[in-house]
């Protein structure tokens, strides 16, 4: 079976239907960020956070979440795709003159 775009590491976009990826295929990934097998199964089967899952890919969608990666800042800026680090500061830049002109100070982030 291929590999998915997405579990390979190259970029891919969210605008395809949604794939469900059997457990199995997770599981086996689990190595590369360190997750105990065993524990990872078990939770994976009682659908512990399913709900919650759902709740975020609902808001994902809300959002018009396109690109993998996104980037959310201050729940308003949204930045899809891979950027610069210099473009992500912009964007933080941003938000933070945002955040502080509405409570009246005008001055930089720590």
């Amino acid at each position: 079976m291929p590999t998915p775009p997405f579990l390979s590491g190259s970029p891919g976009h969210l605008d395809a239907p949604r794939v469900t990826l059997p457990a199995t295929v997770v599981v086996s990934r689990r190595r590369w960020v360190g997750l105990p097998a065993t524990d990872l199964a078990q939770t994976l089967d009682s659908g512990a956070y399913a709900q919650q899952v759902r709740a975020d890919q609902a808001r994902a969608g809300r959002r018009e979440v396109t690109a993998v990666p996104t980037f959310l800042v201050d729940r308003r800026y949204v930045t899809p795709g891979a950027h610069s680090p210099e473009s992500i500061l912009a964007t933080l830049n941003r938000a933070w003159s945002t955040h502080l002109a509405g409570r009246g100070h005008e001055s930089e982030p720590q």
